[in-house]
């Protein structure tokens, strides 16, 4: 009827610890349990496999543009972008994706190369003029191709993306490009410091300023946190109300961010408070994840 989900970041392991009936009367006799200091004290008969999904870092996309020898005349570059897991207003449009063209004007001169034409377009888009959303986009030649890396990890290429050249007798741009072929795919990163700030607590004023309650989960910039994610079973000591006697058990989901360099201490204590460890196969979502749905069977 109700879900009850917990999430926990873990900078250290001093709030984590194996414990047993000799030291917490609440596990049966011979058996164990993982106390969280300030989470709980999980007995390990009542937990399922813990899933694990692990941090993958962010990667801005790269795409090459094949270009053939230059001649003179008015170039445009046009880029066609999306977003994927931002939704920065610069970006905002009536369709229901947020993406925007972007056309840069160039004159070139015969015989250019393609490292002028990095050149120039770099000096453009660093001018005060560019769109802002653009700053930090950098322009470079790659075995004679046009590279182009994204400033952000959000950006997305489109395969239209191209370089026009115009043409006097029709009056418009014609493209002038080959191919358009992206080289390294973006990726926005999973349990990242930047993805868990925004996404881990609401970043309100209370929650971030210097003296915030749980200062000691606070992401740590540069650094990447593995998920840990299980179902909690307990029987309840009333009675349900669809039939005489029936009885009650309470699940509830937990989430744990753990330092992935702390991972290999922190699933060894996993193992000796008998629990077992279940790696994600497929990639990891957001909602899937955190609501510890058992990873799909082989067929």
């Amino acid at each position: 009827m109700f879900q009850f989900t917990t999430e926990n970041l873990l900078n250290d392991l001093s709030r984590v610890s194996v414990v047993t009936q000799a030291t917490d009367k609440s596990i049966p006799t011979n058996g164990k349990g993982l106390k969280v200091k300030s989470l709980n004290t999980f007995i390990s008969s009542h937990v399922s496999p813990v899933w694990k999904a692990t941090g993958t870092p962010a990667v801005k996309e790269i795409v090459d543009i094949t270009i053939p020898a230059i001649t003179v005349g008015t170039y445009r570059l046009s880029l066609f972008l999306k977003l994927s897991g931002s939704a920065d207003p610069d970006y905002a449009r009536f369709d229901r994706d947020y993406g925007k063209p972007i056309d840069v004007e160039i004159n070139l001169a015969a015989g250019e190369t393609v490292a002028s034409l990095a050149t120039k377009l770099q000096a453009w888009f660093n001018k005060n003029n560019s769109p802002v959303s653009m700053k930090g986009t950098t322009f470079a030649d790659v075995a004679g191709k046009l590279r182009i890396t994204a400033n952000t990890e959000y950006v997305r290429f489109q395969k239209t993306s191209v370089l026009e050249k115009y043409d006097a007798t029709q009056d418009l741009y014609v493209p002038f490009s080959t191919a358009t072929v992206v080289v390294t795919a973006g990726d926005t990163g999973f349990g990242t410091a930047w993805n868990l700030l925004k996404n881990f607590r609401i970043p309100t004023q209370e929650a971030t300023y210097f003296t915030a309650e749980n200062l000691d989960e606070r992401p740590i910039a540069g650094t990447l946190y593995n998920q840990y994610t299980f179902r909690y079973k307990a029987k309840r000591n009333i009675s349900g109300v669809g039939a005489l006697g029936e009885e009650i058990t309470s699940v509830t989901t937990h989430v744990l961010y753990v330092l992935s360099t702390l991972s290999s201490a922190f699933e060894a204590l996993l193992t000796s408070a008998s629990l077992t460890l279940v790696t994600i196969p497929d990639a990891p979502t957001p909602v899937d994840d955190e609501q510890g749905i058992d990873p799909v069977p082989a067929v």
